[in-house]
């Protein structure tokens, strides 16, 4: 799983997760599920979204959800929540939010193809490399000319480089 930005590769493609984006920076707003999906141009990543009030961790719920679909029939789901009570960050730590000021989801992709680990784990590498690009460049072309990558996963916007997302890619190995 992994930040939803990478979803597609061109840029005209990008917004409607932006749309995501600028609505979790105003805290009044909530996710439109009808305006987004009108707004996709994907054919798998997106296409089953699975939005809640307030869950444990977008992560969790993903899992769960590859658990009780198998990998995939839940490739391209996307679990949304306004709130977590128990989010995940890099090396276990907590990621903290504010009710509906925070952009919270997790994208399950399952790649096919792949006969072993050992084959899919270059790509996973590269997306977890091109995932923060991608929110980068996705800014970028909504007019957020100063957003940049602090490596390994998170997005700084502003003078202040204050951050704006963090890109968490969980491999379980199905």
């Amino acid at each position: 799983m992994a930040s939803g930005a990478v979803a597609s590769a061109s840029r005209t493609r990008y917004w409607p997760w932006l749309l995501l984006l600028s609505c979790s920076r105003v805290g009044a707003m909530r996710f439109d599920e009808q305006i987004f999906s009108k707004a996709l141009r994907t054919k798998v990543i997106g296409q089953k979204i699975y939005c809640h009030p307030t869950v444990p961790s977008t992560m969790k719920l993903a899992t769960e959800l590859i658990s009780q679909q198998g990998a995939q029939s839940a490739h391209g789901s996307l679990v949304l929540a306004e709130a977590q009570s128990n989010g995940v960050g890099r090396r276990g730590r907590a990621w903290e939010d504010e009710e509906s000021c925070s952009l919270l989801f997790s994208l399950v992709w399952s790649p096919s193809g792949f006969t072993s680990i050992a084959e899919v784990m270059p790509q996973l590498v590269r997306l977890n490399l091109a995932a923060p690009v991608a929110v980068v460049r996705a800014c970028a072309d909504v007019g957020v000319k100063d957003a940049k990558v602090k490596w390994p996963n998170d997005v700084l916007v502003g003078e202040a480089a204050k951050k704006l997302c963090g890109v968490l890619l969980d491999f379980n190995g199905q």
